[in-house]
């Protein structure tokens, strides 16, 4: 990993992905690959620093995190990239310190899961898919 990605400012992939969080985990919809996600408490707090304007960096440095739970959290973030959730971001925000993090167990603490079963519905464009015969939405 680069100490440009590192350095690196984040944004929601926005419109196209929404983040809801509940309880501390969050979804994430996104609605070009007609996936969600759901997040575990701790990844979602890292989520959240990154959206505040925090880079990965700062959030190592923060909460002195070792190379494997570093490495672990860049790999999330990856995936996170990989699935089109964020967008490069140079604006800079007011911010005070990241979230605090208490990671006990890495593969449960930093895991994002993929959804793929309501694919479909979120595929759905109500808008411009309606058809007289048919009704709204009309399938693809």
């Amino acid at each position: 990993m680069s100490d440009q990605f590192k350095e690196s400012q984040w944004a929601l992939n926005e419109p196209l992905c929404v983040i809801e969080i509940i309880e501390g985990e969050a979804i994430i919809i996104n609605s070009v690959k007609g996936s969600y996600y759901s997040l575990a408490k701790q990844a979602t707090l890292i989520i959240q620093s990154l959206l505040d304007g925090f880079t990965l960096k700062e959030i190592f440095q923060f909460n002195q995190v070792d190379k494997n739970i570093e490495n672990k959290i860049t790999a999330l973030i990856e995936q996170v990239l990989s699935e089109d959730i964020f967008i490069a971001n140079n604006i800079h925000k007011n911010k005070t310190q990241p979230n605090k993090l208490n990671i006990i167990d890495e593969a449960e603490d930093l895991n994002m899961e993929t959804y793929t079963d309501m694919k479909e519905m979120l595929e759905l464009d109500p808008i411009h898919d309606a058809d007289e015969t048919v009704g709204w939405p009309k399938k693809k």
